[in-house]
């Protein structure tokens, strides 16, 4: 895999964070990116100390509340914060 930037970081809690895609379509070349993606996710969410990592993929920019509700119940509710790109 090549080096990867994703297009949103989206910290959920003071340990917790979403690693968001946004993607017109799905390919092979996106679905290895997330299997890899959530391979190295694993044993940083095993050894507990360091914190939670999800990893999403948005197909339809409506779906975005709803995939970040998932991770983050109190989005709905108005207290997590917006999303930024780490590239901005």
């Amino acid at each position: 895999m090549r080096r990867f930037r994703p297009d949103f970081l989206i910290r959920l809690t003071k340990d917790e964070y979403l690693v968001l895609e946004t993607k017109g379509r799905d390919d092979q070349q996106n679905r290895t990116k997330r299997a890899t993606l959530a391979g190295r996710f694993r044993p940083v969410n095993a050894h507990g100390g360091l914190g939670t990592r999800h990893a999403d993929v948005s197909f339809n920019p409506a779906d975005v509340d709803g995939i970040i509700a998932q991770y983050a119940p109190d989005h709905r509710a108005g207290k997590v914060g917006h999303a930024k790109s780490p590239a901005a």
